[in-house]
């Protein structure tokens, strides 16, 4: 428990810097104003067999009234379209163990903005050593 405790501390330290230099943990480069990001951006599974299992919301923002879709850029599964809309949020659940892009498109298929969820595979058992002192009795 303690070991989880360090890591998600070590990933917040690491989200805080990120944004403090400016840039946003799953957010990508995106094309004419249209932004897109993923909230929580990272998962982490503690088994590598098993997927890493969490909900997040992806959300996006465009410069002006647009028809776009969001889809899965591993499969190109459509998972949610909006018309003449500035922005938009989904709820998403997410169950892998790679990483995992979702691109905002628009109609037409032109790629308008990219998110990536990233998924951080930690197997407890083989990562974990305990540590042995002289002064430890117990």
């Amino acid at each position: 428990m303690r070991r989880a405790a360090r890591i998600n501390k070590k990933l917040g330290y690491a989200l805080l810097l990120c944004g403090s230099l400016g840039m946003n943990a799953g957010q990508a480069a995106d094309v004419a104003g249209y932004t897109m990001n993923a909230r929580p951006s990272i998962c982490v599974s503690y088994h590598s067999e098993q997927p890493c299992t969490m909900a997040t919301t992806v959300n996006w923002t465009a410069p002006q009234d647009s028809a776009v879709c969001l889809r899965n850029a591993n499969d190109s599964e459509t998972l949610h379209c909006w018309e003449a809309a500035r922005g938009g949020s989904v709820a998403l659940s997410y169950a892998d163990t790679q990483d995992v892009t979702y691109q905002l498109v628009a109609l037409d298929g032109t790629l308008l903005a990219t998110c990536t969820i990233k998924v951080i595979n930690r197997d407890v058992r083989t990562s974990r050593s305990r540590r042995r002192h002289v002064w430890s009795l117990l």
